[in-house]
């Protein structure tokens, strides 16, 4: 919906401000969760994700 708005010149401005508190309220519900689970499996802290040293062709 945001990237809808953001494409035209003149976008609609509450439909994008409307659309990134949705999203922040989505993020701060998955990390609510995503530590919930962390707690649950007794895991203190996950590693940080490395990119991969390998380039794969695109299809």
């Amino acid at each position: 919906m945001a990237e809808e708005q953001c494409e035209k010149e003149h976008g609609d401005h509450v439909a994008i401000c409307d659309c990134c508190a949705a999203m922040w309220t989505e993020v701060d519900a998955a990390k609510v969760e995503t530590e919930k689970l962390l707690k649950m499996l007794k895991i203190d802290k996950l590693p940080i994700p490395k990119k991969s040293t390998e380039k794969k062709a695109a299809k």
